[in-house]
């Protein structure tokens, strides 16, 4: 009896996997045909990342391949010093330099190279260049220590480092996107740098990894609940919050190390929730760093983001870039 027992357990069980599997299947297929929009981000964009023991990932030298949206491909190249950019090198011409400290936004998801408003930028102002260092994922705790490793080597003449909402929390731990990463905790004026060298990624963290990266069907379920969950913190609870203070850290730190090289900080804030865009315009003027908030902009267009995602397309790229130009032929550069 007990055997019998055992068995009909079993049996239930492998039929119930079975089951899952297949309603997986069904959906996944589903999402797939009617749904393509929700492709998996993760795979198009760690193709081109490798292991960084102090960033936790960066660009690989020399790369090329191809992010898909929809039925479109998009090509894309890193350079020899691990950028999506232009081979340039560290030696300055008379151009004003600009070096953009960026995340998804600032890599230009599946848009050509182009149609990133650092490009469109350089085509409207000739006497200007920017370098984009922007990697995707990064929060703003590896930007700066891009900048003290490799960026400051470009001697730049202003850094723009583009805030996005969750910067505040990726700031304050030490894994995002399924990914090890350093960050900072901090003693009196001190930032501690911790979890350096960054770990390697578990047999679990890969597997979610690579779950992630191929599931249109757990891509679409993702997106749905950031939809539903989305961060809504009051000005006051940023304010207080750990996130804040680490943030405001970070970014002085930031600010005194590009005043040491002779250039000037501007943060730039994607377009973000009422109480984290106070937060971070507190931050700036409380510090003395140039702030420019995109958001009233942004709200006075519509079309700008690809669909289900949020990241800018060629078009959001052109108001970014607009809004920017305004700025310098308003006396934003020079200090």
């Amino acid at each position: 009896m007990a055997l019998k027992k055992r068995h009909k357990i079993a049996a239930v069980i492998l039929v119930n996997f079975l089951l899952f599997i297949i309603v997986f299947l069904v959906l996944e297929l589903a999402i797939r045909m009617f749904f393509p929009e929700y492709i998996p981000v993760g795979n198009q964009t760690r193709q081109f990342w490798r292991y960084d023991s102090l960033l936790g990932w960066s660009h690989q030298q020399g790369m090329t391949g191809t992010q898909r949206f929809a039925d479109e491909d998009v090509t894309i190249s890193i350079n020899q010093h691990g950028l999506r950019d232009d081979e340039i090198g560290y030696e300055r011409n008379p151009k004003y330099r600009m070096l953009l400290l960026g995340d998804s936004f600032g890599w230009g998801f599946w848009i050509d190279k182009k149609d990133r408003f650092t490009e469109v930028i350089e085509r409207e102002i000739d006497t200007l260049e920017f370098i984009n260092s922007s990697v995707a994922g990064y929060s703003t705790d590896q930007q700066l220590l891009y900048y003290k490793a490799a960026g400051y080597k470009y001697k730049p003449d202003a850094v723009v480092l583009l805030f996005c909402e969750n910067d505040f929390l990726g700031n304050t731990v030490d894994r995002i996107y399924w990914y090890n990463k350093p960050y900072f905790e901090y003693s009196g004026d001190s930032l501690i740098l911790q979890n350096v060298p960054v770990p390697q990624l578990t047999s679990y963290q890969r597997l979610r990894k690579f779950l992630s990266g191929r599931s249109y069907l757990l891509s679409f379920i993702l997106k749905r609940l950031s939809f539903v969950n989305v961060q809504s913190f009051s000005y006051e609870d940023l304010v207080l919050d750990n996130a804040s203070v680490i943030t405001q850290k970070i970014l002085l730190d930031l600010k005194k190390r590009v005043s040491t090289d002779n250039a000037e900080l501007i943060v730039i804030a994607i377009p973000m929730p009422e109480g984290h865009r106070k937060a971070l315009q507190k931050i700036t003027e409380k510090n003395q760093i140039k702030f420019i908030d995109l958001t009233p902009v942004f709200n006075k267009s519509n079309g700008y983001a690809f669909p289900n995602d949020g990241h800018w397309n060629a078009k959001g790229h052109q108001i970014a870039a607009s809004a920017l130009i305004n700025e310098i032929n308003r006396g934003l550069l020079g200090k």
